[in-house]
């Protein structure tokens, strides 16, 4: 992972909040490019991505490059939409006994609460946070 897809709002405080934008790249929100502003909402968009990073095993970057399909969220939409959910996941966790409904699971709150197109519709992280800790214990 790269550092800059850990730079989000709270690094706004010490850096020149264009700067941080500038270096989140394809962790960076839709609403991004417009407002060239961090929020909250934000935030949950690029952990959303990085999340999907983790359970696809692809860079976001070489995604766009690669595939040609705009981001990393456009390409799992369009793999899931294709009902090649299995084929998106990283074949190195797969190898996991039992892992694959709690991967569905993770990838359900990556695309359908984090990288919502529509920022309001974005949960909060602390709701993330809660959505994830349920499906380890419903596992």
């Amino acid at each position: 992972m790269r550092p800059s897809a850990l730079l989000c709002s709270g690094s706004a405080a010490v850096l020149n909040p264009v700067h941080v934008i500038a270096r989140l790249g394809e962790y960076r929100a839709p609403e991004q490019m417009e407002t060239k502003r961090l929020s909250q909402n934000s935030d949950v968009y690029s952990f959303g991505v990085l999340l999907l990073e983790v359970l696809t095993g692809r860079d976001p970057d070489e995604v766009v490059a690669a595939a040609g399909a705009g981001d990393l969220p456009g390409w799992v939409r369009s793999m899931v939409k294709e009902e090649w959910t299995a084929e998106v996941f990283d074949q190195e966790l797969m190898r996991y006994k039992n892992i694959e409904e709690e991967m569905v699971s993770m990838l359900h709150v990556a695309l359908a609460a984090c990288v919502a197109s529509a920022p309001e519709k974005r949960p909060e992280m602390v709701e993330v946070v809660r959505m994830i800790e349920e499906i380890r214990v419903e596992q």
